[in-house]
């Protein structure tokens, strides 16, 4: 990092001057105009004609349709240009699109937050996402993303307890609901990394950080996965007529209240910034490990033991929000509790 000294010019103007290397590097001359920006740290980042035009320039992403074999890849990859923060992505054909991509493409679309199709012809569709990032919270995302997965997570385990196709059903179409906010959630974090400006814009800061926020959606978005998979056992055992023994329904009732509650003070841990509910929760992680691993060894059913798996894999990811919690607050006072001045 250079220092370079302010210097007095005239009776009240104040000047510091570019360092060369940059000037040469983005081709500044004497009577250029530079873009100055002000960042809420009061931090000035200075921009030359070619770099506002860099940024502000809609970038593309091209998918060639003859060369997509794969089942899923064109979805993945729409997904995957809309989650890098790709502006505009086109679908293109030698000859015509097959009528199976045309659809995949229409599906997928539906459910990207601010993408849509603007141009569709036989051979060639053109999709933009038009959102407007810093309008946009993460914080206010993550806590949506985190009222979907506890209602999916809740709904679920009823639907176990009562076997209920209706209830497991609403749990299984909800998923995508997780799914759009958490690739929106990506997309801003991967679009923040370019921009100090934005990342500020829209909450990003030291404490509640990229990683963190990556790291908390993820964790969200895994529990709402197994919320389905447990929503998808549930309708099995409907159809099937299976069930569960008594003995391993009471059993799971109270590992269901277990999960429950670790999910729920980790989540609050997270929002609060509570060291002492994320320890609650990390304490109860533990608790519920060694209530499933008990109950896996005795486990009579197959589908008990699947339950007991999602339900260990959401403890996981439960404990891993609440750490989080605890690292953010650590890294916002050097000492606990914080020392009041």
């Amino acid at each position: 990092m250079e220092q370079r000294k302010i210097q007095k010019v005239g009776r009240s103007t104040l000047s510091v001057s570019l360092p060369k290397a940059w000037v040469n590097l983005v081709g500044l001359k004497p009577g250029d105009t530079v873009h100055i920006d002000q960042g809420k740290d009061e931090s000035l980042r200075i921009f030359s004609e070619k770099n506002l035009g860099e940024a502000r320039k809609p970038n593309e992403y091209y998918i060639n349709c003859d060369q997509i074999k794969e089942p899923n890849l064109l979805e993945r990859l729409i997904v995957g240009g809309y989650m890098t923060g790709v502006d505009v992505i086109k679908i293109y054909a030698s000859n015509r699109i097959k009528g199976k991509q045309v659809e995949e493409v229409r599906n997928i679309v539906q459910r990207l937050v601010g993408a849509s199709i603007m141009e569709a012809s036989r051979n060639e569709i053109i999709l933009q996402c038009f959102i407007n990032a810093s309008k946009l919270n993460i914080y206010s995302l993550l806590q949506r993303l985190s009222v979907i997965t506890s209602t999916m997570l809740n709904e679920a385990m009823e639907a176990l307890l009562t076997q209920d196709p209706e209830l497991a059903n609403d749990v299984i179409k909800r998923e995508d609901e997780a799914n759009n906010i958490y690739w929106l959630i990506a997309r801003l974090l991967l679009s923040a990394q370019k921009s100090p400006t934005l990342a500020e814009n829209i909450g990003l800061d030291e404490a509640f950080s990229p990683i963190s926020v990556r790291l908390v959606s993820k964790n969200l978005e895994r529990i709402a996965d197994c919320s389905k998979s447990l929503a998808k056992i549930a309708l099995d055992l409907h159809t099937m007529k299976a069930g569960i023994d008594l003995r391993e329904l009471n059993k799971l009732s109270s590992i269901d209240q277990l999960t429950k509650e670790l999910f729920k003070k980790a989540v609050e841990s997270l929002f609060s910034k509570d060291v002492i509910t994320a320890n609650e929760a990390l304490n109860l992680r533990m608790k519920l490990d060694t209530e499933v691993e008990g109950q896996m060894r005795k486990a009579i059913s197959p589908y008990y033991r699947a339950i007991s798996i999602m339900l260990a894999m959401i403890a996981e990811n439960s404990g891993t929000m609440a750490s989080v919690a605890i690292n953010i607050e650590i890294s916002k006072s050097n000492s606990f509790p914080s020392q009041v001045s």
